[in-house]
């Protein structure tokens, strides 16, 4: 079967009742409905607005050939699967060609309703999404931008902020052996500006997959140690205490051993920072249905606000501690949970408002 190029108004049914036109009428996303052989029987008034065509010619003009035709056997193909099974739904993106010649992007949802004593027919809504499309792709470009200027500006500053590095620790040993804590103050401060440009230089490598993952059966309670033995003196100083609970026997995942430590360590430090005075931070781990491992990072800390969840993984959203005496760039999460997605596995956070939160990452068990 083929849906005919240009539909015949003659096999057009009587138009609906007074109320009921009256009422599609006044809904933005647009109406059609076709007959078996593919022909336009009714169109809604939104329904010419959208395509550009006067309401007598609807009928007479929409169809295949205003489908772009690297799209077209797709959309034919669509139809031809709905028209098989009543009740069936599809949907479809494509462009078209408005009677003017303009090229707009619509969002179809086509239903099957031959079987209906009414319509006898497909029932397709409509709505044109050529803007919201724009604006992703700006969005997209606007962000490729900034990961590029972000990748270039971190290139440039690792060296610079290495050697002040260098420089602080000859300072402790030198003139400045008397001021202890100006050079401290120089390396801490430097510190965590390499740390700031490091994940940069890691988010522009994730967003660009250009990551050379090195894939390969890891055991978990080994990184988990050395995490926990990185992340301690944070905890010392915070007041923080860290435990770990793992499982009877032991496990391993297929995953990234140096990528897989960077999440842990990312997440332990998450869970130390946003922790209460005398906290406790809790790491578990298991064999999840025999197919997947599933590592638990807890805090017993004042948890997220349910309006934060949602952005838990965004780039660059300290959830509301901008202006908090903590470091970090809000990157953190996001790269997490991309590398985790990159390794086959999963991130997810389980929030408990009041009394801590916990992020799980699950990754194919080896």
């Amino acid at each position: 079967m083929s849906i005919p190029a240009t539909p015949s108004a003659a096999t057009a049914p009587p138009h609906p009742t007074p109320w009921l036109h009256a009422l599609v009428s006044n809904v933005q996303d647009a109406i059609v409905l076709l007959d078996s052989s593919g022909r336009v029987t009714y169109e809604s008034p939104s329904a010419c607005e959208i395509l550009g065509i006067p309401t007598d010619d609807v009928l007479g003009a929409f169809g295949l050939k205003r489908i772009h035709p690297d799209e077209r056997d797709a959309v034919v193909e669509a139809f031809e699967r709905t028209l098989a099974v009543p009740g069936a739904v599809a949907r479809a993106t494509y462009r078209f060609q408005r009677a003017d010649g303009d090229w707009r992007h619509l969002e179809a949802l086509a239903k099957n309703l031959v079987d209906d004593p009414h319509l006898h027919g497909v029932l397709i809504t409509f709505r044109d999404v050529t803007e919201r499309l724009r604006a992703l792709e700006a969005a997209e470009k606007a962000s490729r931008a900034r990961d590029e200027f972000l990748a270039r500006m971190g290139r440039e500053l690792q060296p610079p902020l290495r050697a002040i590095l260098g420089w602080t620790r000859s300072l402790k040993a030198g003139p400045a052996a008397e001021h202890p804590e100006l050079a401290e103050q120089i390396e801490r401060a430097a510190r965590h500006l390499l740390m700031l440009v490091e994940e940069a230089l890691d988010l522009a490598s994730v967003q660009e997959s250009g990551l050379n993952l090195q894939i390969g059966r890891t055991e978990v309670q080994p990184l988990v140690q050395e995490s926990v033995e990185e992340v301690l003196p944070l905890a010392v100083r915070r007041d923080v205490a860290i435990h770990f609970l793992p499982p009877s026997q032991a496990v391993a995942v297929l995953a990234d051993p140096f990528r897989l430590r960077q999440i842990l360590v990312s997440l332990l430090t998450n869970a130390i920072r946003y922790n209460r005075h005398a906290g406790e931070v809790t790491v578990s781990w298991r064999l999840a249905g025999g197919r997947t491992v599933q590592i638990a990072v807890s805090d017993t800390g004042p948890g997220i606000t349910p309006s934060m969840v949602e952005r838990i993984f965004e780039r660059f959203d300290r959830l509301g501690m901008e202006n908090a005496a903590l470091e970090g760039s809000g990157l953190g999460l996001a790269i997490s949970s991309r590398l985790v997605e990159m390794m086959g596995g999963t991130m997810s956070v389980e929030n408990r408002p009041g009394s801590g939160a916990t992020f799980r990452v699950e990754l194919p068990a080896a």
